[in-house]
């Protein structure tokens, strides 16, 4: 049984491996957007084995409080390239500005980093407020980038995965995605009125 075990992890690191050497021969930017694809693509159960390794999250309560967040949320953005105002609003609706935050598939953390996506990003503790949301902006970042700039796609790529967005040519036609776009599209402008103050 216990050699299986290894046998299996040893498979698995072969074909980590394996995608860091076929990255390698990328750009910076390439190496970033594969990566992160491929860490979607983990087996489930490297998923669920990163999952339940991180599933400790810190006591509720402890830890920095909402207006210490949001200061957390406005320096992360700005250190990573992101609008301050779309970052809060984004955090806002992802968690409510709770680190401790688990969604109903796994999602964890400030930014909601999914464990596939939160390993492809580096970010070893997602209820570490500080590497939840430099993973969350870089992915935002990335996603920004990846749409041209155009906003409204990276959001709901950030929500329904790049792959939806493509598929479609545009927000993907779920009714959530479609909630979750405009929903923080509102929250922005009301973020963008607080800090223009």
């Amino acid at each position: 049984m216990l050699s299986t075990g290894l046998e299996q992890i040893q498979g698995n690191i072969g074909r980590i491996n394996a995608r860091i050497q076929a990255l390698e021969s990328l750009s910076g930017s390439e190496q970033f957007a594969a990566s992160l694809d491929a860490a979607e693509k983990l087996p489930k159960n490297i998923q669920n084995t990163f999952s339940r390794a991180l599933s400790n999250s810190p006591t509720p309560g402890m830890g920095p409080g909402k207006e210490e967040i949001k200061k957390m949320v406005i320096g992360s953005a700005q250190k990573n390239g992101v609008d301050p105002a779309l970052a809060l609003a984004l955090v806002q609706m992802e968690s409510g500005f709770n680190p401790n935050a688990v969604s109903k598939v796994g999602a964890m953390g400030l930014t909601q980093l999914m464990p596939g996506t939160a390993a492809g990003l580096g970010v070893d503790e997602p209820f570490n407020a500080e590497k939840n949301l430099d993973g969350g902006m870089r992915y935002l970042k990335s996603m920004i980038g990846r749409f041209g700039g155009k906003t409204e796609l990276a959001l709901a790529a950030y929500n329904a995965g790049p792959g939806a967005v493509n598929k479609y040519k545009g927000i993907p036609p779920y009714k959530e995605t479609q909630h979750y776009v405009k929903t923080i599209q509102n929250l922005y402008q009301k973020y963008q009125n607080q800090l223009a103050d």
